[in-house]
């Protein structure tokens, strides 16, 4: 993944929240991310493929103890300068992350998964390293925005040439391949237009890890 993740595209990334449409979607999906994943002061957290850092200086106001990884050091290098040493950034894959055993509170995946080399070997590395609770948003493969990234990708360069994109049960399915001797709760909301049906256009899971969060989903 660092390499689809270049110079060029580190430089441009941010542009999409700029946007009128890209600011209002990055507000709906962090307030969906809240939600779900209910962060409490002092717990930590681990953002997994954080990219420029938009989610950890949002996350640092909740009061969290946030850490970011990221295979790319041009995104990383964005990242630091937003976050100017308020968190600590390593440069790492999804796949091999450099922690103990439950070492976070909570970790979160966010539009990282369509990107990695090997997804399942990605959800076994974050259900090793937290305790708690795990977030996992996608753009969900069967909106339109999807559909329309994908087409545009046909005719121009985009990092969208080689995402996987999920629909809600291609997600679950992924969950529950990868990790099969584990028990846990699965919870899902969507996004606009559709924010409780599987076809919204962005896709939030979360993991609950602690048996206290209720009876298991895993089948």
């Amino acid at each position: 993944m660092s390499e689809l993740f270049d110079k060029k595209v580190a430089e441009s990334y941010d542009l999409w929240y700029e946007t009128k449409r890209g600011a209002r979607y990055d507000l709906y999906e962090k307030k969906l991310m809240v939600r779900l994943l209910s962060p409490q002061r002092g717990e930590t957290l681990l953002d997994v493929g954080c990219g420029t850092g938009n989610l950890l200086l949002f996350l640092n106001n909740t009061g969290v103890k946030t850490v970011g990884i990221d295979p790319s050091p041009y995104m990383l290098g964005k990242a630091r300068g937003k976050l100017r040493e308020k968190t600590p950034l390593v440069q790492a894959r999804a796949e091999e992350l450099p922690f103990k055993d439950k070492s976070f509170d909570m970790l979160i995946l966010v539009t990282t998964l369509e990107f990695v080399d090997d997804p399942r070997q990605a959800i076994k590395e974050a259900f090793r390293v937290t305790r708690e609770r795990i977030f996992l948003g996608v753009l969900n493969a069967f909106s339109p925005l999807a559909v329309f990234r994908r087409v545009r990708g046909k005719f121009k360069r985009s990092i969208y040439n080689r995402a996987r994109f999920y629909s809600l049960w291609g997600l679950t399915a992924l969950i529950r391949s990868s990790i099969s001797s584990l028990t846990y709760r699965l919870r899902w909301a969507g996004l606009l237009p559709f924010p409780l049906n599987p076809f919204s256009s962005f896709l939030g899971v979360i993991i609950y890890l602690n048996k206290d969060n209720g009876e298991s989903s895993k089948k």
